[in-house]
């Protein structure tokens, strides 16, 4: 079907993770669809594992990953990225204002510590409306205050 939804002009919405048919809809899903249907001309954007925000704990980092699972599958680098800025902007009909960095256009930005793409990587800067925003959460401040100074210290009595 991707050179109709190409020639029809139709965005497709995928979960690059998905490739489990759990329907009828999803019989012949595979790994290197998001590939495919970008190669035919299809305008693709990611969904999060699960397929949808509700059910994912973290929906920044399933799009990353499924991003990832795309680009290791075919989908090339600069197309998954795409997927997950540019291109739901676009299909949501919002992308004269988000989604692209270009002068007038509403932008937040990541700078990474690694691939963005990467499960491992971190954000090391946040820009929210052009302004630096803390990346201290609850949860860095607990692991700051009881990581132990020394590896050794961190063994419970007995193994030191």
């Amino acid at each position: 079907m991707a050179p109709e939804l190409a020639a029809a002009a139709i965005p497709v919405v995928i979960d690059p993770e998905s490739n489990l048919p759990y329907s009828f809809d999803e019989l012949g899903a595979r790994l290197d669809n998001p590939a495919l249907l970008r190669k035919a001309g299809v305008t693709i954007a990611f969904s999060v594992a699960g397929g949808g925000l509700h059910l994912s704990y973290n929906a920044g980092l399933a799009l990353r990953e499924g991003a990832g699972i795309a680009v290791a599958n075919g989908l090339p680098y600069a197309e998954a990225l795409k997927a997950i800025t540019l291109n739901p902007a676009a299909i949501w009909g919002i992308g004269d204002r988000f989604g692209t960095l270009t002068a007038g256009a509403d932008a937040d930005i990541v700078i990474w510590d690694g691939d963005p793409l990467e499960p491992s990587s971190a954000p090391a800067v946040l820009l929210v409306q052009g302004r630096e925003v803390s990346l201290t959460t609850r949860q860095t401040e607990l692991r700051d205050r009881y990581v132990p100074a020394r590896a050794e210290d961190a063994l419970p009595p007995g193994y030191r």
